[in-house]
């Protein structure tokens, strides 16, 4: 009689502790912890068996030349933006000397001074005043005389 009343005892204690460790995996999620764990090993597994040394080459091998080509590309981007810009700038050096002082000189023009200001016309000059004559090499002074025109 005792032996089945402890034995009934530990069955009972036994019956409610696992009631207990069922109630806290429904709670707390542990239920799907199996799952979980099983779904990531298979996912381990699949990409462990996928990864194969010529895979990897492979994938490698195609990640190369992608970048070679970029490569490739960029630089001939690169060489053909840097020989534009070069183009602009010869362009603009080009308008910039053709209207410098001294090119323009270079052609036969010269410029006429009345002290340090330049003369744009001959309304400004009267008879007698000394003037300077710049040209591309060298300068003279000169005198203005009366236009009887």
């Amino acid at each position: 009689h005792y032996h089945n009343s402890i034995k009934n005892i530990i069955i009972n204690k036994i019956n409610n502790l696992t009631l207990k460790v069922d109630s806290i995996k429904k709670r707390h999620g542990l239920h799907k912890a199996k799952y979980i764990l099983k779904n990531h090993h298979d996912k381990f597994l699949r990409i462990k068996n996928n990864i194969t040394s010529f895979r990897l080459k492979s994938f490698l091998t195609s990640k190369l030349e992608k970048y070679q080509m970029l490569s490739k590309n960029l630089f001939k981007s690169a060489d053909l933006s840097l020989k534009n810009h070069r183009n602009k700038i010869n362009y603009i050096e080009n308008i910039i000397n053709s209207y410098n002082p001294e090119n323009v000189m270079k052609k036969g023009y010269s410029i006429v001074y009345k002290g340090k200001k330049v003369i744009k016309d001959t309304i400004t000059l009267t008879s007698d005043e000394i003037i300077t004559i710049k040209f591309h090499k060298g300068k003279i002074n000169a005198k203005t005389l009366n236009d009887d025109n």
